[in-house]
C-alpha cells in the first residue's frame, strides 16, 4: 500500500535525524492489560446509577462521580486500584524503545512506557508530569517520558474529572507550551489516542495560526472500521488539512505492532 510505503520511508526519515516523537493514548497500554477510559469509569458510573456507554463526556462521569462522593480522594484510589497488577509485555513499547527515539509523550497514568524503556536500555528516563518538573528535568538523561493526564506515582497530579481539565490550561501552562514547542520540532506518531479531549488539537490549532506554512507532518495510526469507511475517509482529510496529521489505517489493533515493526526493519535496514 503506497501510503504505508511512503510513511515509512518518512518516519524512517526522523528517526534517523533525530526528529521523531511518541505521543501514546490508552489504546497503547490496554495491549498490557490495562484498562481504557470507558472501563476506567464504568464501575464508578454504576455506582451513581449512569450509564457509561451513553455519556458523551466521560470526564462529566467522573466529575459526578467525585460530587457524589463528596470526595476527590475516594475516585483517586479506585483509578489506582485499576493499576496495581502486573503489566504483560507492551510488543509496540518494546521496538520502540530499540529505536533512538528519546521523547515519549503520553496521556496514560500508568507506568508501562517508562518501565519498558527501563528494563530494553538498563537507563532511568526523566519522568516529567508537570510543569514543576520542567525545572528539575535531568538534560543528562537519554530518555525523557512526559505524562501529561499526571502518574498514578503521585495521585495529585492525575487530571480525571471535568474540573481538572477546566484548570489545566492555568495550572500546566508551561508543560503546555514546551509541549508546543516539541510539536513545532518534531514529527509525531500518535498511537492508541483518540483526540477526543482536543488536548493535542488545540496546540495544534494555535501552531497553524502562528506558522501557516509550517510543513512537516505527525502521524496517527487507527484501524478501520468497515461500517464507518466514508466518515473515515472525510476524517483522515479533516486531520490532514487542518492539522498536518497524516492517518495510516490498519485493519486490526495487532497489526500496528506489524506497522512498528515495519518502521524498526527499515530503519535497520538503513544503518547497516
Amino acid at each position: 500500500m503506497v501510503e504505508i510505503k511512503n510513511f515509512k520511508k518518512a518516519y524512517s526519515k526522523a528517526i534517523q535525524n533525530g526528529y521523531a516523537a511518541i505521543f501514546a493514548g490508552a489504546g497503547l497500554s490496554k495491549a498490557s492489560g490495562f484498562v481504557d477510559w470507558n472501563e476506567l469509569l464504568d464501575d464508578l458510573a454504576k455506582e451513581i446509577k449512569l450509564d457509561v456507554k451513553k455519556e458523551n463526556d466521560l470526564v462529566e462521569v467522573a466529575q459526578y462521580y467525585c460530587n457524589e462522593k463528596q470526595s476527590r480522594n475516594e475516585i483517586n484510589e479506585r483509578i489506582l486500584n485499576r493499576f496495581v497488577t502486573d503489566s504483560q509485555e507492551n510488543e509496540s513499547i518494546k521496538i520502540l524503545s530499540e529505536l533512538p527515539i528519546h521523547t515519549f509523550w503520553t496521556t496514560n497514568y500508568d507506568k508501562i512506557i517508562e518501565n519498558t524503556i527501563e528494563n530494553k536500555t538498563n537507563l532511568l528516563p526523566s519522568i516529567i508530569y508537570n510543569s514543576q518538573n520542567l525545572v528539575k528535568i535531568n538534560e543528562n538523561k537519554k530518555y525523557k517520558v512526559f505524562k501529561m493526564n499526571g502518574s498514578i506515582s503521585d495521585s495529585r497530579s492525575m487530571v480525571v474529572t471535568s474540573n481538572d481539565y477546566s484548570n489545566y490550561k492555568k495550572s500546566q501552562c508551561v508543560l503546555i507550551e514546551f509541549f508546543k514547542r516539541e510539536l513545532i520540532l518534531k514529527s509525531f506518531l500518535f498511537i492508541g489516542y483518540s483526540f477526543k479531549d482536543n488536548l493535542v488539537l488545540s496546540c495544534l490549532d494555535e501552531i497553524k495560526d502562528c506558522f501557516p506554512n509550517l510543513d512537516h507532518f505527525h502521524y496517527r495510526i487507527d484501524v478501520t472500521n468497515e461500517k464507518h469507511k466514508t466518515y473515515q475517509k472525510i476524517e483522515k482529510e479533516y486531520f490532514e488539512k487542518n492539522y498536518n496529521i497524516r492517518t495510516i489505517y490498519v485493519d486490526s489493533f495487532e497489526q500496528i505492532d506489524t506497522l512498528i515493526n515495519m518502521i524498526y526493519k527499515k530503519f535497520k535496514s538503513k544503518n547497516i
